[in-house]
Protein backbone atom coordinates (compact mmCIF):
# COMPACT_ATOMS: atom_id res chain seq x y z
CA UNK A 1 0.00 0.00 0.00
CA UNK A 2 2.74 2.47 0.93
CA UNK A 3 4.86 1.77 -2.13
CA UNK A 4 1.94 1.94 -4.55
CA UNK A 5 0.56 5.11 -3.01
CA UNK A 6 4.02 6.66 -2.94
CA UNK A 7 4.69 5.94 -6.59
CA UNK A 8 1.37 7.43 -7.70
CA UNK A 9 1.51 10.43 -5.38
CA UNK A 10 5.13 11.42 -6.00
CA UNK A 11 4.90 10.96 -9.78
CA UNK A 12 1.72 13.06 -9.96
CA UNK A 13 3.20 15.81 -7.78
CA UNK A 14 6.37 15.96 -9.91
CA UNK A 15 4.31 16.00 -13.10
CA UNK A 16 2.12 18.76 -11.71
CA UNK A 17 5.11 20.86 -10.63
CA UNK A 18 6.65 20.55 -14.10
CA UNK A 19 3.39 21.13 -16.00
CA UNK A 20 2.33 24.16 -13.95
CA UNK A 21 5.84 25.66 -13.78
CA UNK A 22 5.84 25.53 -9.99
CA UNK A 23 8.82 25.79 -7.68
CA UNK A 24 10.35 22.55 -6.46
CA UNK A 25 9.63 23.90 -2.99
CA UNK A 26 5.91 24.28 -3.62
CA UNK A 27 3.67 23.28 -0.74
CA UNK A 28 0.39 21.46 -1.20
CA UNK A 29 -2.56 20.92 1.12
CA UNK A 30 -4.52 17.71 0.73
CA UNK A 31 -8.29 17.73 0.34
CA UNK A 32 -10.48 15.03 1.82
CA UNK A 33 -7.59 12.76 2.75
CA UNK A 34 -8.53 9.67 4.73
CA UNK A 35 -6.59 8.55 7.77
CA UNK A 36 -4.98 5.88 5.59
CA UNK A 37 -3.98 8.51 3.00
CA UNK A 38 -2.47 10.70 5.74
CA UNK A 39 -0.54 7.69 7.02
CA UNK A 40 0.87 7.15 3.52
CA UNK A 41 1.78 10.84 3.12
CA UNK A 42 3.43 10.76 6.56
CA UNK A 43 5.50 7.75 5.48
CA UNK A 44 6.53 9.56 2.29
CA UNK A 45 7.51 12.64 4.28
CA UNK A 46 9.57 10.52 6.65
CA UNK A 47 11.28 8.73 3.75
CA UNK A 48 11.98 12.04 2.03
CA UNK A 49 13.42 13.81 5.08
CA UNK A 50 15.34 10.85 6.48
CA UNK A 51 16.52 9.85 3.03
CA UNK A 52 16.25 6.69 1.01
CA UNK A 53 19.90 6.89 0.02
CA UNK A 54 22.88 9.15 0.63
CA UNK A 55 21.56 11.94 -1.58
CA UNK A 56 19.97 15.05 -0.09
CA UNK A 57 16.21 14.76 0.50
CA UNK A 58 14.24 15.42 -2.66
CA UNK A 59 10.99 14.28 -4.22
CA UNK A 60 12.87 13.26 -7.36
CA UNK A 61 15.23 10.95 -5.45
CA UNK A 62 12.38 9.50 -3.42
CA UNK A 63 10.27 8.91 -6.53
CA UNK A 64 13.11 7.08 -8.31
CA UNK A 65 13.73 4.79 -5.34
CA UNK A 66 10.11 3.83 -4.71
CA UNK A 67 9.43 3.44 -8.45
CA UNK A 68 12.31 0.92 -8.58
CA UNK A 69 10.94 -0.97 -5.59
CA UNK A 70 7.47 -0.94 -7.15
CA UNK A 71 8.84 -2.28 -10.43
CA UNK A 72 10.65 -5.08 -8.59
CA UNK A 73 7.51 -5.94 -6.62
CA UNK A 74 5.42 -6.00 -9.78
CA UNK A 75 7.91 -8.35 -11.42
CA UNK A 76 8.27 -10.87 -8.61
CA UNK A 77 5.69 -10.09 -5.95
CA UNK A 78 6.48 -9.51 -2.31
CA UNK A 79 9.38 -11.52 -0.95
CA UNK A 80 9.25 -13.60 2.17
CA UNK A 81 12.95 -14.38 2.44
CA UNK A 82 14.80 -12.47 5.14
CA UNK A 83 17.09 -9.86 3.59
CA UNK A 84 20.27 -10.95 5.37
CA UNK A 85 19.66 -14.60 4.54
CA UNK A 86 19.16 -13.67 0.90
CA UNK A 87 22.20 -11.37 0.94
CA UNK A 88 24.56 -13.84 2.59
CA UNK A 89 23.44 -16.90 0.67
CA UNK A 90 23.17 -15.06 -2.67
CA UNK A 91 19.94 -16.95 -3.23
CA UNK A 92 17.41 -15.47 -5.57
CA UNK A 93 13.86 -15.04 -4.37
CA UNK A 94 11.46 -16.56 -6.84
CA UNK A 95 7.72 -16.76 -6.98
CA UNK A 96 7.91 -20.49 -6.27
CA UNK A 97 10.26 -20.03 -3.32
CA UNK A 98 8.10 -17.34 -1.78
CA UNK A 99 5.10 -19.68 -1.98
CA UNK A 100 3.04 -16.86 -3.49
CA UNK A 101 0.37 -18.35 -5.70
CA UNK A 102 -0.37 -16.72 -9.06
CA UNK A 103 -3.81 -15.76 -7.71
CA UNK A 104 -2.30 -14.03 -4.69
CA UNK A 105 0.24 -12.30 -6.92
CA UNK A 106 -2.57 -11.00 -9.14
CA UNK A 107 -4.44 -9.77 -6.07
CA UNK A 108 -1.28 -8.07 -4.82
CA UNK A 109 -0.69 -6.40 -8.19
CA UNK A 110 -4.29 -5.17 -8.30
CA UNK A 111 -3.92 -3.66 -4.83
CA UNK A 112 -0.60 -2.07 -5.80
CA UNK A 113 -2.26 -0.47 -8.85
CA UNK A 114 -5.23 0.76 -6.79
CA UNK A 115 -2.85 2.37 -4.30
CA UNK A 116 -0.96 4.08 -7.17
CA UNK A 117 -4.21 5.46 -8.56
CA UNK A 118 -5.31 6.67 -5.11
CA UNK A 119 -1.98 8.43 -4.56
CA UNK A 120 -2.09 10.07 -7.98
CA UNK A 121 -5.70 11.21 -7.48
CA UNK A 122 -4.86 12.77 -4.12
CA UNK A 123 -1.88 14.63 -5.62
CA UNK A 124 -3.96 15.95 -8.52
CA UNK A 125 -6.69 17.16 -6.14
CA UNK A 126 -4.26 18.80 -3.69
CA UNK A 127 -4.47 22.57 -3.30
CA UNK A 128 -1.31 24.60 -3.87
CA UNK A 129 -0.47 26.86 -0.97
CA UNK A 130 0.96 30.05 -2.43
CA UNK A 131 4.14 31.25 -0.82
CA UNK A 132 4.14 34.88 0.36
Amino acid sequence: MLIGFGVGFSAAILERVAREGLSNRSTFRLKAASESDMHCVGWLSFMQTKGTDNAPPSTENLQRVIAKVSKDLAASGPTTMKFWHKFHSREVETLERSETSPDRLNLFLAQLEQAKLRGARLAVEATLLLEN
